[in-house]
């Protein structure tokens, strides 16, 4: 490793493929669709948890660098629409942070939305009682939430799933990074 590259650990196997595969989708687009950053992936000697990149040098985030972050997010959710006819998804599963992130494909972003990402979350509650709760509350209004998220018809974009502060960089000229992904593609609102 040099100086101009960085290593994370992962939880798994499984884990540190999928956010390999995250920055090759997110990548695939710069210059293109978009110019974000995206840390490009080194080969590890490691066996499997650890991800090699690119280390971006952070730098104070300016107004500037948040107009540029929102106006290349938008460039990239209006370009890279699912290959899937539409469907959202990814067609494998891959991790938000240790937990598993579901994937099937859908051709019903709230029913997706609903399923892989809310009922999901609940069911990994471990107290078996607020678990029962949380998935009988969700059975309950599923349908008004499905509604409710399908009512402006989105487009299933390339997403990055886990777009937080945390996982955006303002790297040394301003420029904005994405970190951390947990891609899929899905309504644009979720980033």
């Amino acid at each position: 490793m040099s100086d101009q590259t960085f290593s994370k650990s992962c939880e798994s196997p499984a884990a540190a493929e999928a956010e390999r595969e995250g920055h090759k989708a997110l990548a695939a687009g710069f210059g293109v669709h978009h110019n974000l950053r995206i840390p490009a992936i080194h080969p590890s000697s490691d066996s499997g948890t650890e991800i090699v990149m690119d280390k971006c040098v952070i730098s104070r985030p300016t107004q500037s660098y948040w107009k540029k972050l929102g106006t290349e997010l938008a460039s990239l959710h209006k370009n890279v629409i699912s290959p899937h006819e539409g469907q959202f998804g990814l067609g494998f599963d891959n991790y938000c942070g240790a937990g598993l992130q579901p994937n099937a494909w859908s051709d019903n972003w709230g029913e997706f939305f609903l399923k892989h990402r809310l009922m999901a979350q609940a069911e990994r509650i471990e107290d078996e009682t607020k678990r029962a709760a949380w998935i009988a509350r969700f059975e309950q209004v599923g349908p008004v939430i499905v509604e409710f998220l399908n009512w402006h018809k989105p487009v299933a974009s390339l997403v990055h799933g886990d777009l937080w502060s945390g996982n955006a960089l303002c790297g040394e000229g301003g420029e904005p990074w994405l970190i951390d992904p947990a891609h899929y593609y899905g309504d644009r609102e979720v980033d």
